[in-house]
């Protein structure tokens, strides 16, 4: 019985380890080569207006239809979100 017990958790550490390992991953992806593209571009805009306005942190991704577009969005929002609130002008 405890040696199924700890059979089970460590299945379950090894998918949760996994999953977390590719959200890291997509996030990375999302910062290289991003800088070129439109919908970043415009995450970076609409991060630094939100920030400076003390809107929540919230990426309005809503206006990207593609899932590529809506990630590199929400990457260039949280980026620049992060900057602005961490070094105000």
């Amino acid at each position: 019985m405890t040696a199924k017990v700890f059979t089970y958790g460590v299945v379950i550490l090894l998918c949760l380890a996994s999953v977390f390992a590719k959200v890291r991953r997509s996030q990375a992806t999302a910062d290289l080569g991003s800088a070129t593209e439109g919908a970043y571009r415009d995450g970076l805009y609409i991060g630094t207006l939100s920030a400076r306005h003390h809107m929540p942190l919230r990426a309005p991704v809503g206006r990207w239809s593609a899932e590529h577009d809506r990630t590199l969005f929400e990457a260039g929002y949280r980026r620049a979100y992060g900057e602005v609130i961490t070094n105000p002008r």
